[in-house]
């Protein structure tokens, strides 16, 4: 879909409501409402129906030109009808209100669409309650969120797929001072989605955030490649999610139709892999909105505080620490001009104290600002305001305003002062675009997230190509351990010495061959866990110790799964240097397969140290995984001890990454012990699982 043609939904030269004769009902005249309240120049048709008849409908049909966008609120059955219409006589958008709750309406409404959609006629929605172009004045929605005046246009997007949420989250955030350029929502998605209006906006130059809340998609890598392309435009991305709990995680899915509710781990993995922010709340959003507009986001992450308190500056730079932000010194020559400047005694090392009595020196303040900003040390400063009198807040308002004007460096204020003393001052403030917040921590976590936001992330491959003649599909359904084995080795993983046996005689002669000590396990379908039956044995060093280790595991296995089919037993050498891991990976609903690698056994058990990533991984971003570890250090020589061959741990990641992408039916793959030895690494154990079919 070109641009161009996307211009005709956000920009209509002509538009036509479809309402009820009966106009009782407020929702469906509050789109006419707002066209009038914001002064729409287009030309506006209406269409009412009255049982059979649709009054206006012949005006529209014989227009020269068909309106560019209609915008339905109907019962479902008019709905569809309507939208026929629309189609017939070329109509480009159709935005609908109308919800199909019943799924066999809902399935009687996708072949309408199909039919619409080929002849050239795009829908946003259903359930849907329209966008807003404030750059332009147009209001093309049921809102009721739009019939006031809110400040001028701004340069946030904000996407949701939740019609209601979206228009009061966008309300909420107005209120606070923060300005958008656009608000869409989606609804149900059932043609036009967060992908298709996320490529539009890409391209419209003005815009520098763009926030989505998304409860599931049904293709998540499409929605990455539009993020990385909205970066690489210097367009930072917001997620806010909804559905992320496991006991709402299938209500979402059936709320958009489709199952592709990604888990709340592997989001937290792909938000810092591409470089997008998350959020937890309306007032995140709200957060992240205050400082979007400050026209130059910060280089880097160093801050300099300036406070007129000494105890709120240092809550701020405690704040400021614990978002990821770095509290900057200002380089020499500022630090002395900053001694001339100040009392010896207002100067801390890491903090800029300002005496209260420096409100009665107006350019002392616009001086420390100045010298402050031009050192290089510092990305962007932060302003702490305590309780001042009305007439200091807004001398003091306006010294920040000039001193931001002319700074090169982004200025953000923590103005802790009520509206009866600084109310005046506050708003001063943000109608100039300084970003007021009335928490050290709100303020440092949003300058945090923007800092994260802005840094350009590597830029990966995002394609998943799986093979022509997929491996998998010459294994049974259910695999057990030694098919899953054989099912890896095949893709080239480094399997531990081992043999297969189904009697007491392979099992001595594999032995043999292997060579003492050994370990050995029972191989079923029908056992989960191989612990909980009890069919390991371990350290064995004899023939002896063999042979009744076999005897001892399959009695404990029967008598633990009677109803089990014991296949044989692996014998496997006994590995007895190194450090077990565990590496893997699971197929997620929305962005495919998810790469993990973490220390294993006790280790995880006790400190969950994982590293995940999506799929593929190159060797570089498995090392990256691998160093991120917080045991990595034990791979390295810790305290005098062997150094291990962790690039070899880092090597598998690759192997596995590219069979997750080479098997599409490949749903999960936990290789449990994986032992990293100076030497190598050799794999002792796997579990494989398909992808359930239909």
């Amino acid at each position: 879909m070109s641009v161009n043609f996307m211009e005709r939904l956000f920009t209509p030269d002509s538009v036509v409501l479809f309402s009820r004769y009966d106009d009782s009902e407020i929702l469906s005249s509050r789109p006419m409402a707002n066209l009038i309240f914001w002064g729409y120049r287009g030309k506006v048709h209406q269409v009412t129906t009255d049982g059979e008849i649709w009054n206006g409908w012949n005006q529209v049909e014989n227009l020269q030109k068909p309106p560019d966008v209609a915008l339905i609120s109907l019962c479902p059955l008019r709905s569809m009808d309507a939208l026929e219409r629309c189609s017939s006589i070329g109509i480009p958008f159709v935005i609908m209100l109308s919800s199909f709750s019943d799924k066999l309406m809902y399935s009687e409404y996708l072949s309408v669409l199909n039919s619409a959609k080929s002849r050239g006629t795009r829908v946003l929605g259903p359930n849907c309650q329209g966008l807003a172009n404030f750059a332009d004045r147009i209001p093309l929605s049921w809102s009721s969120g739009l019939d006031i005046n809110h400040p001028q246009d701004g340069h946030i997007a904000l996407v949701s797929q939740s019609g209601a949420l979206g228009f009061s989250a966008f309300a909420m955030a107005a209120d606070e001072g923060v300005r958008f350029r656009y608000v869409i929502t989606t609804g149900l998605s059932s043609d036009l989605d967060v992908v298709d209006i996320g490529q539009w906006l890409i391209d419209d130059y003005e815009v520098r955030l763009m926030v989505f809340y998304l409860e599931g998609l049904p293709e998540g890598r499409d929605f990455l490649k539009m993020v990385r392309e909205a970066q690489s435009r210097g367009i930072s991305v917001a997620v806010l999610r909804g559905g992320i709990s496991p006991c709402v995680r299938d209500f979402a899915a059936g709320r958009r139709g489709h199952g592709s509710v990604a888990d709340d781990g592997v989001w937290k993995t792909v938000a810092k892999q591409f470089g997008m922010v998350l959020l937890n709340d309306i007032e995140d959003l709200i957060d992240l909105g205050r400082i979007v507009d400050m026209g130059r986001p910060p280089k880097g992450n160093s801050v300099a505080i300036l406070s007129v308190s000494g105890g709120i500056g240092m809550m701020l730079a405690d704040k400021s620490v614990s978002a990821g932000l770095e509290i900057a010194s200002p380089d020499y020559r500022s630090r002395v001009e900053l001694r001339k400047l100040l009392a010896e005694e207002d100067y801390l090392d890491r903090i800029i104290n300002l005496d209260p009595k420096v409100l009665e020196s107006p350019q002392l303040i616009a001086k420390a600002i100045k010298i402050v900003s031009e050192s290089p040390d510092v990305d962007m400063i932060f302003v702490a305001v305590p309780v001042i009198s009305a007439g200091d807040s807004e001398r003091l308002a306006d010294i920040l305003i000039g001193a931001s004007s002319s700074s090169s460096k982004p200025l953000v204020c923590c103005w802790l002062t009520d509206d009866v003393h600084g109310g005046h001052g506050a708003e001063k403030l943000r109608r100039s675009g300084i970003p007021l917040f009335d928490s050290p921590r709100r303020c440092a976590e949003a300058v945090s997230s923007l800092v994260g936001a802005v840094k350009l992330c590597k830029r990966r491959e995002l394609s998943c190509v799986p093979v022509s003649t997929p491996l998998l599909e010459s294994y049974p359904e259910v695999m057990n351990g030694y098919e899953a084995s054989c099912f890896i080795g095949a893709y080239g993983l480094s399997l531990i010495k081992q043999a297969f046996c189904k009697n007491l005689e392979e099992v001595l002669a594999g032995g043999n061959d292997i060579g003492f000590p050994l370990a050995i396990k029972v191989v079923s379908r029908g056992i989960g866990s191989k612990k909980e039956a009890r069919g390991i044995a371990l350290n064995l060093r004899t023939e002896e110790e063999l042979q009744n280790a076999y005897g001892r595991i399959i009695e404990r296995a029967v008598k633990s799964y009677p109803e089990a089919i014991i296949d044989g037993v692996l014998v496997q050498e006994m590995v007895s240097d190194g450090i077990e891991c565990m590496v893997g990976m699971k197929r997620d609903p929305v962005f495919g397969p998810v790469v993990a690698v973490g220390l294993g056994g006790i280790l995880y058990d006790v400190t969950k140290d994982l590293a995940l990533r999506l799929a593929p991984v190159d060797f570089p971003m498995a090392l990256e995984m691998v160093e991120s570890l917080k045991g990595y250090p034990l791979f390295t020589g810790f305290r005098g001890s062997a150094a291990l061959d962790f690039r070899s741990l880092a090597s598998e990641v690759v192997k596995v990454s590219a069979m997750s992408c080479a098997e599409p039916d490949l749903a999960l793959l936990d290789i449990g012990s994986i032992f990293v030895t100076p030497n190598g690494v050799k794999i002792s154990d796997v579990r494989v699982r398909k992808r359930s079919v239909g």
